[in-house]
């Protein structure tokens, strides 16, 4: 009788440590689970990443940048209205202006590509479709396509970057 009070002790001193190994046993997610939590992560970076794209500081810095590159396209054309001056200094500015407003254009853009609603898509607003535009009519120059004299007069459009402020303050 003591040997079988023993086993019973033992054993159910023994359950326990396997429902608890069970327990914190790790169990692997299902693909349609994995699929839907890489979703869902995706959804709350393009979150933070609109977010911070329209901080009002950021917003801001951006006007500044935009102010910046009208201002430095006024004292090309008073400076030297035909490049033949400084003309290397000129497309070195004119690439980085590009380059950053190619930065920005994506980051306003991964961050609200993805919604579902029309109201906030980055396509609802004509704003972003002027910047898309003027910007996308400035990436050819950086890599030095010649595309002739109908593009060279779309390349004024540069100028008018400075309208998008009315969107951002």
């Amino acid at each position: 009788s003591r040997g079988a009070s023993m086993t019973l002790t033992a054993a159910l001193v023994a359950r326990p440590r396997r429902m608890v190994s069970a327990m914190t046993r790790r169990l692997e997610p299902s693909e349609a689970t994995r699929e839907r939590t890489r979703r869902y992560s995706k959804a709350l970076l393009q979150d933070r990443v609109r977010a911070s794209y329209e901080n009002a500081n950021v917003q801001w810095f951006i006007a500044l940048l935009i102010m910046g590159n009208f201002v430095s396209h006024c004292a090309e054309k008073e400076m030297d209205p035909k490049s033949e001056q400084y003309g290397e200094m000129w497309t070195q500015i004119e690439l980085a202006w590009n380059a950053i407003f190619c930065v920005e254009l994506a980051w306003n853009m991964y961050g609200s590509f993805y919604l579902t609603t029309w109201h906030d898509h980055f396509l609802s607003s004509r704003w972003n479709l002027f910047d898309a535009f003027v910007v996308g009519v400035s990436v050819p120059s950086m890599v030095g396509a010649p595309l002739g004299t109908p593009f060279d007069m779309l390349r004024m459009m540069r100028a008018f970057r400075v309208f998008r402020l009315f969107k951002r303050i």
